[in-house]
């Protein structure tokens, strides 16, 4: 029972009336008031965290409270829910009233004189909390001399994460403090909008993103690289391969970054040799090579053909015409027995038969055996042979006799085409 100073007056005559009864009754067993009066009653009065024993023979509680030494003020609260002259453990409490001041964002600051809970000055001051509405102090809290009660109202901050948009309502606390709270994790590589440090307030937005490194591999070939080496085992010309070449292997290394699940970067990271390549080496011949020329057909020159060239013709170390417009490689035959050509001239070496509509009647050459031994020298396009029709070979060559075309037979030439 709680009893308020303005009701003490009332409490007082109904305890005077029970104790008129008393005396009525102890009269009717013959008990003495004296002997009523006689009974000492031991009660603890508790105000502000202080007990206090009091013995009396008085069971008016305000005089025991004034025994006690406590000086009620008109908003303090007895509360005498545990007082019983007939027990033993007979407790008076007592609230002492408290000015205290309430800061709410959504009203005016409020000053009131109060006794009890921080909850009861809410209850008092029409103060209704929301589910995630917080206050300075716990609301059970007995209340003190000058104490400043705020209440903080949520309001709702925004996430963004794993592709998702969540609303969150807060008071108060830090953008790391709500995230840890609602278990939302902020790996070391992700990247976040605000500093996690910072404070939260009305119409927060946080947008994480989630990065994610990977390191992936490619095995790649590394090509071989061709060296050339002189010989002086082979002719000029002639090259041969010493040694094949063979690709080596490698594994190149690249970090990957993800955002959110999307590649935006890749950066190379080291390269790993698995194989080394081989070289390829190539013989280059320097051997120069004999013009071993037909002795019986050749002239002072060592050259077949008797026909002096109309245009000057420059021969490498090899004897073959460094200036020209094509090579053609193809069968030669020889053939004697003078005449007129089909060009209307003299028969003779260095006048040889093609087919013109391979090579035209007037064409310029210059011919070589393929193998070096015969040199016929600067000829030019003036008879049509019988081949022609055959396609049995590419050019007939004019020779001083039937010895010599005998020992020139059937056998490869280049055609050096000069004009």
């Amino acid at each position: 029972m709680i009893i308020r100073i303005q009701d003490a007056a009332r409490v007082i005559k109904k305890i005077c009336r029970i104790a008129a009864c008393v005396i009525c009754i102890s009269a009717v067993l013959g008990v003495t008031t004296a002997l009523a009066m006689a009974n000492l009653i031991t009660t603890q009065v508790v105000c502000q965290g202080v007990s206090v024993t009091v013995s009396s023979f008085s069971n008016d509680p305000y005089e025991i409270v004034e025994k006690a030494g406590v000086e009620l003020n008109e908003k303090d609260v007895v509360d005498l829910d545990s007082f019983d002259i007939s027990s033993e453990n007979s407790v008076i409490n007592i609230k002492k009233a408290y000015e205290v001041i309430v800061f709410d964002e959504e009203k005016e600051p409020v000053r009131a004189m109060v006794a009890g809970t921080v909850k009861d000055v809410l209850d008092s001051a029409g103060i209704t909390l929301g589910k995630w509405d917080i206050v300075n102090r716990p609301l059970d809290s007995e209340i003190t001399e000058n104490m400043f009660i705020v209440v903080s109202r949520a309001f709702k901050v925004i996430v963004s994460v794993d592709g998702e948009e969540k609303g969150f309502k807060v008071a108060e606390g830090t953008v790391k403090e709500l995230l840890e709270k609602n278990n939302i994790r902020l790996g070391k590589n992700d990247i976040i909008n605000i500093d996690p440090d910072s404070e939260l307030v009305e119409k927060t937005r946080i947008s994480i993103k989630r990065v994610e490194y990977k390191t992936v591999k490619e095995k790649v070939s590394i090509p071989y690289e061709t060296v050339t080496k002189e010989s002086d085992t082979l002719y000029i010309g002639q090259s041969q391969v010493k040694t094949p070449g063979e690709n080596g292997k490698q594994t190149d290394y690249y970090k990957e970054k993800y955002v959110d699940g999307e590649k935006t970067k890749t950066t190379f990271v080291k390269s790993v040799v698995t194989k080394e390549p081989k070289e390829k080496v190539v013989l280059k011949g320097t051997k120069v090579r004999p013009l071993s020329i037909s002795l019986f057909a050749a002239g002072e020159n060592g050259v077949i053909s008797e026909l002096t060239p109309t245009l000057e013709i420059e021969l490498d170390e090899n004897g073959r015409p460094k200036n020209y417009k094509k090579l053609i490689t193809g069968k030669a035959t020889a053939y004697c027995g003078g005449g007129i050509t089909a060009t209307g001239q003299k028969a003779m070496p260095g006048r040889v038969a093609v087919n013109p509509r391979q090579i035209p009647y007037g064409t310029k050459m210059y011919i070589i055996s393929a193998d070096g031994k015969y040199v016929y020298g600067y000829c030019e396009a003036s008879d049509t042979g019988g081949f022609a029709r055959k396609g049995t070979a590419t050019v007939d060559l004019y020779m001083h006799s039937y010895d010599d075309c005998m020992q020139f037979g059937r056998r490869m030439v280049e055609i050096y085409i000069l004009e």
